[in-house]
C-alpha cells in the first residue's frame, strides 16, 4: 500500500481521500477501510525520514480520530519518500519498522524481504 500511496504522489499531492479511493481500486484484494489507510499515511508521515508530509495539517491533530480531518488533509512527497519511489533507498533500513503485517510481526532495521508489486508477491532482498 505504501508503494501505491508513493506511486500517487510522485507527479502531484493529492487529499487523502483521493489517495485513499486511488489506492482501493489498484489494491482492493486487501479489504482496507480508510481508517486503516489513515493509520498507513500516519506512519508514512512518521519517523527520522519520513516519506510524506501533510500539507496545511499537523501531524497531531491525527491523534483525536476525527476523520474528517484526514479526509480534507493534502499530502505530498518528501525529499526522501522521491528518493524511495525511485529506489534510491530502502525506508526500512532508515527509518526501521515495528508493526504486525500479515500476521508477521516486523521489527528493526534489517528485513530480508520486500514486496514486489509487480510480481504481488515477497522477494529476498541482498544484505538485508
Amino acid at each position: 500500500m505504501e508503494q501505491t500511496t508513493l506511486a500517487h504522489l510522485h507527479n502531484s499531492p493529492a487529499y487523502a481521500w483521493d489517495l485513499f479511493h486511488q489506492a482501493g481500486l489498484e489494491e482492493h484484494w486487501y479489504g482496507m477501510g480508510d481508517l486503516q489507510y489513515w493509520g498507513i499515511l500516519k506512519r508514512m508521515c512518521q519517523g527520522p525520514y519520513p516519506l510524506i508530509q501533510i500539507e496545511g495539517v499537523s501531524l497531531s491533530s491525527f491523534d483525536n480520530n476525527d476523520i474528517s480531518q484526514f479526509h480534507n488533509s493534502c499530502f505530498s512527497l518528501t525529499d526522501i519518500g522521491r528518493r524511495i519511489f525511485t529506489g534510491e533507498g530502502d525506508w526500512v533500513a532508515m527509518n526501521g519498522v515495528d508493526q504486525w503485517l500479515g500476521g508477521c510481526y516486523l521489527q528493526g532495521h534489517r528485513i530480508p524481504w520486500r514486496w514486489d508489486g509487480q510480481r504481488k508477491t515477497l522477494v529476498a532482498v541482498e544484505g538485508k
